[in-house]
């Protein structure tokens, strides 16, 4: 019974992962058509396509070294807080009338998402990365060693 709940948790890490990235490739295009986004807000974009790339190479070692509890928490963290993200755009989206106004400016954007939650987002997103990359760094020194 023990392989199989290690196997079913090992699954769910992978899904989360893969689930992870797609949300966050969605959350990226939507920042790149917003056209005049300040540059600390670019900055948010561009640290999210890091992320999506830690996660992709957290994917490809997985190939080679099953997820352990560790990285399946880092995930379920960095979920929780990319679903944060989601709900602040989305809450944005719904306060704009016009999506399409949404994508062409960035003022229509900031006005629905004020610069405190814009910090906050930041700051979870820098966490998320760093938590990742240090599994990353653990998955890849196992590799290494073997």
């Amino acid at each position: 019974m023990d392989g199989i709940s290690s196997a079913s948790g090992v699954f769910a890490a992978v899904s989360i992962a893969i689930q992870l990235g797609e949300s966050i490739k969605k959350i990226v295009e939507l920042g790149k058509a917003i056209k005049d986004a300040p540059t600390h807000i670019r900055a948010l974009f561009q640290d999210l396509e890091v992320l999506a790339a830690v996660l992709s190479q957290i994917e490809q070692l997985n190939k080679h070294v099953a997820f352990d509890n560790v990285t399946e928490k880092a995930l379920q963290n960095c979920q929780i807080k990319i679903l944060k993200l989601q709900n602040a755009i989305h809450q944005a989206q719904l306060n704009v009338k016009s999506k399409s106004r949404l994508r062409r400016k960035w003022g229509a954007f900031s006005f629905a998402l004020n610069e405190h939650e814009i910090q906050s987002i930041q700051i979870s997103i820098e966490e998320a990365k760093s938590t990742l990359q240090l599994v990353q760094i653990k998955s890849l020194t196992y590799v290494l060693t073997l």
